[in-house]
């Protein structure tokens, strides 16, 4: 095997594992973005969730004070009273 040979090979190898090495670092950085989105994303649904639990209790609480003063007839509220009260018809 001649010194061109030789050099030309290890140009190859040295190409290669760079590209390799690059490549996993690209895959690596884009596993980081996306995980890093779906935390955001998450964090949102939990966020939008313990808002509509405060929106909820809210609601139950304005109906047991009217009942308290006797607006309401009974002292508990249904479900689905509840939900149509917080959710807009075009959005169920």
């Amino acid at each position: 095997m001649g010194l061109g040979c030789r050099f030309r090979r290890a140009v190859v190898t040295a190409i290669m594992n760079l590209f390799l090495f690059f490549w996993s670092l690209i895959t690596l950085w884009g596993i980081l973005i996306f995980l890093r989105y779906r935390w955001r994303k998450m964090e949102e649904e939990e966020q939008a969730m313990y808002e509509m639990v405060k929106k909820i209790i809210a609601v139950v609480q304005d109906h047991y004070k009217e009942w308290e003063r006797n607006l309401e007839r009974y002292p508990y509220v249904g479900i689905f009273h509840v939900r149509d009260s917080l959710i807009p018809p075009q959005s169920r």
